[in-house]
């Protein structure tokens, strides 16, 4: 992602960096690159008024060498320097001047292209809840199946809300019984057709593809959002503190929770409280 602009060549590695052609030196040119005695040589040190100023372990003798080291002068001869430094450019800026956060962007394309499609980054729900969301798209909480893989102990691996299965993130926040129960009571609660998920990415992706009105597709975000989070603090009530909840009760809690960032984060703040309990499309 980054390219150089050769100057005087005092800054640039001449075997190592891509600074002509398409490829380092060392790669295009391995005989006589094998035989240079200062391998991280810059190009200033390695050029003068003939071309190429070389500093051999023992000269060039094979025909393949001799070829080699022919193109290479011709290469250099013909290559125009400068006075001025070395200078390296972002070719991803319009101005080529590095931005971290495009290089933070480009990454995360990399790395994470499906997971950031699924999460909608709306600011009715608080950020360090999106980025939860976000890390658990990508399958990165601390679930009792991914702390052994860093390393970490855990007494038991069993989902600490049903007792039946492994704890994973698929399992846990989507198709665990506890999870499918306290979902049903929030579909019913919004009117809508209980769904059963095998996993979250298919959760997150009923939820950002769910509605046709902005404000209403929001605050069923926020719901399934804010669902997610609660049946994930269940689990550490059970884990940390020993207090079960029921599936009802982590409903109510979630209905509680998202009321506040609807009303206070979504700017609807003569947001009935009763009609919320009612329906939570009431409310527009």
């Amino acid at each position: 992602m980054f390219v150089v602009k050769v100057g005087n060549g005092e800054h640039t590695s001449f075997w190592h960096e891509t600074w002509i052609g398409v490829e380092p030196l060392a790669s295009r040119f391995p005989n006589i690159f094998k035989l240079d005695k200062k391998k991280s040589a810059s190009i200033l040190e390695r050029r003068d008024e003939e071309g190429f100023l070389a500093k051999w372990k023992k000269a060039p003798s094979s025909p393949v060498e001799l070829m080699e080291l022919s193109q290479l002068q011709t290469i250099i001869r013909n290559f125009i320097f400068s006075s001025v430094l070395d200078s390296w450019k972002f070719p991803l800026t319009q101005d080529r001047i590095f931005r971290v956060d495009i290089l933070r962007y480009q990454a995360d394309l990399a790395l994470a292209v499906s997971s950031l499609k699924r999460i909608e980054w709306i600011h009715t729900v608080p950020l360090k809840i999106l980025v939860f969301l976000w890390r658990v798209s990508m399958d990165r909480i601390p679930t009792a199946d991914a702390l052994p893989h860093r390393g970490i102990h855990v007494n038991s691996v069993t989902c600490p809300l049903c007792q039946s299965d492994l704890e994973k993130t698929d399992h846990l926040l989507a198709n665990c019984s506890y999870s499918e129960e306290t979902f049903r009571l929030i579909f019913e609660w919004c009117g809508i057709e209980p769904q059963k998920f095998a996993s979250v990415v298919e959760l997150l992706d009923f939820a950002s593809k769910w509605g046709n009105r902005p404000k209403k597709k929001k605050i069923f975000l926020s719901v399934i959002y804010g669902t997610i989070l609660c049946i994930w603090r269940a689990r550490n009530d059970i884990v940390f503190n020993n207090t079960p909840l029921k599936p009802a009760k982590t409903a109510d809690n979630m209905i509680s929770l998202v009321f506040g960032w609807v009303k206070h984060r979504g700017k609807m703040g003569n947001g009935d409280w009763v009609k919320w309990c009612c329906n939570p499309f009431t409310i527009l």
